[in-house]
């Protein structure tokens, strides 16, 4: 912001930053260029993946918007304080529903609000049919999701559109950037064991042993637990995976369609892995080390 970022010469009103911190890859960033194109918009991603004279460029922005609101939000402000450009940081692209409504915002600042109803059209008559193929094999299975709090958000609506069921959900932590969010999902998903921690393996493996679900999504530091007690798992942080937009969809339901065939990795590490914990510790309430009222 103090030495690459320019003062504009001239605002563009077709340009659009779109900040992607390093848990986004290059193939989610192919599928957002995708669908902003067809809005006759150019993104300018900041600032994994591009040059220093593009972020220099980020001043002269119609909009700025992001990929992961918990990673957006000081540069975004900044960015509106210094040289007016405003923002949308509503949610992470992830899902039909937050796919449907991080376009719905652009749509109502860059006032494309008709041209933006004509692409979600589109795109869901194209996916729908996918992914109802997909729900016929995955409807009902349980999964727990572990993740950043911006995934931790994203990840269950795209699981939910798949027709699985949460049963529960570690955030890494919990702030304003997701509270409505958060709101939102609990009334779609039904109840869920809500864990926030910053990767604590010794409540989350508890909480696996009690709810037994049938998959785990995580990141890649900590997947190794559940693994270790032979649930499927799956990364939801791999660059060489689409996660974002319409196409996300499709793409990470054929991932889990691949665990549900092949699981087998999981359950043999499991015969061959040590409890990582005494049982004693297992039948444990998971929550028995918070301060405060007695949790269940």
């Amino acid at each position: 912001m103090n030495h690459l970022i320019k003062k504009p010469k001239k605002k563009r009103a077709d340009l659009i930053n779109v900040i992607n911190p390093v848990t986004v890859g290059r193939l989610d960033e192919v599928e957002i260029e995708r669908l902003l194109d067809k809005l006759g918009l150019k993104a300018n991603f900041i600032p994994n993946f591009t040059t220093t004279e593009e972020i220099g460029k980020s001043s002269e922005a119609a909009l700025t918007t992001s990929m992961c609101p918990t990673f957006s939000e000081y540069f975004a402000k900044s960015l509106e304080e210094r040289y007016h450009v405003p923002y949308t940081q509503k949610i992470m692209p992830v899902g039909l529903d937050n796919t449907d409504l991080w376009l719905r915002e652009i749509g109502k600042f860059l006032g494309k609000e008709d041209e933006v109803e004509t692409v979600i059209k589109a795109e869901r008559e194209r996916v729908e049919p996918k992914i109802e193929k997909l729900r016929e094999k995955l409807e009902g299975k349980r999964v727990f999701v572990s993740a950043g709090q911006s995934r931790a958000i994203g990840i269950p609506n795209l699981l939910a559109d798949l027709g699985m069921d949460i049963v529960g959900i570690t955030a890494y932590h919990y702030d304003e950037v997701i509270f409505e969010s958060f709101a939102n999902l609990e009334k779609r998903c039904g109840n869920f064991c809500t864990n926030v921690a910053n990767v604590q393996p010794f409540e989350q493996t508890n909480i696996l042993n009690k709810e037994q679900p049938d998959f785990y999504f995580g990141h890649l530091g900590e997947s190794i637990w559940a693994t270790k007690q032979g649930f499927p798992t799956a990364m939801i942080y791999n660059l060489s995976v689409i996660y974002a937009g319409y196409n996300g969809i499709i793409s990470f339901g054929n991932r889990i369609l691949n665990l549900l065939n092949n699981p087998s990795f999981s359950k043999k590490l499991a015969e061959h892995s040590k409890p990582i914990y005494r049982e004693s510790w297992l039948n444990e309430n998971p929550f028995k080390y918070h301060k405060g009222e007695e949790l269940k």
